[in-house]
């Protein structure tokens, strides 16, 4: 049963086997978008340079020349389609969903964007514009009206202008802390 063994691993690593090119595309897929995430290397590029490396394995046979150059041929870009064409997929749907989603029972929590001197002048404005309208509120009940009450209620209305605006950059803030970035993908799309 001993040579059985050998004699199908050796199969296995015959250039003629699809096997071989496929988990050779799956390593240049790997390495190819390693570089490109981690040093900017044109995914592409990458994928063709490691197929055709990977490919040299052909040589080592003890066929003719000829067979070998066509061997080393197709076999390179067969590896080559194996990382081009599961990048391209997996950069497709890994763009409709986030990757997290897919890879973990649970989701991460984002952190608050905002931070501890926003939400103070936040919480300062509301309580100005709450003490600002409790005063005109007393002041109508005393009979005040007039220029005073109108000075109180423009007071109160710019308190109102500020304090929306504020909300608004604390939400656009919290957003744009929220929103996955493309750049960060392991699975980008093929780039030449």
């Amino acid at each position: 049963m001993a040579p059985r063994a050998n004699a199908n691993f050796e199969q296995f690593l015959t250039p003629e086997a699809m096997l071989t090119p496929g988990i050779a595309g799956s390593m240049s897929m790997m390495i190819g978008n390693t570089l490109h995430y981690q040093f900017a290397v044109p995914n592409g590029w990458a994928f063709l340079v490691l197929s055709f490396i990977f490919g040299l394995l052909v040589l080592a046979t003890n066929k003719p020349l000829l067979t070998k150059s066509v061997l080393y041929v197709l076999n390179s870009l067969v590896i080559f389609c194996v990382a081009a064409g599961t990048t391209t997929t997996l950069s497709a749907t890994s763009s409709n969903t986030r990757s997290s989603d897919w890879f973990s029972l649970t989701r991460p929590a984002y952190a608050q964007a905002t931070t501890s001197a926003q939400q103070a002048e936040y919480d300062k404005l509301s309580a100005d514009y709450a003490a600002l309208g409790l005063k005109i509120d007393a002041a109508r009940q005393r009979g005040v009206s007039g220029p005073e009450i109108d000075k109180m209620v423009a007071d109160r209305a710019e308190l109102d202008r500020k304090r929306a605006a504020l909300l608004r950059s604390i939400i656009n803030t919290e957003s744009r802390a929220n929103t996955p970035k493309d750049e960060t993908k392991f699975f980008a799309p093929l780039r030449f």
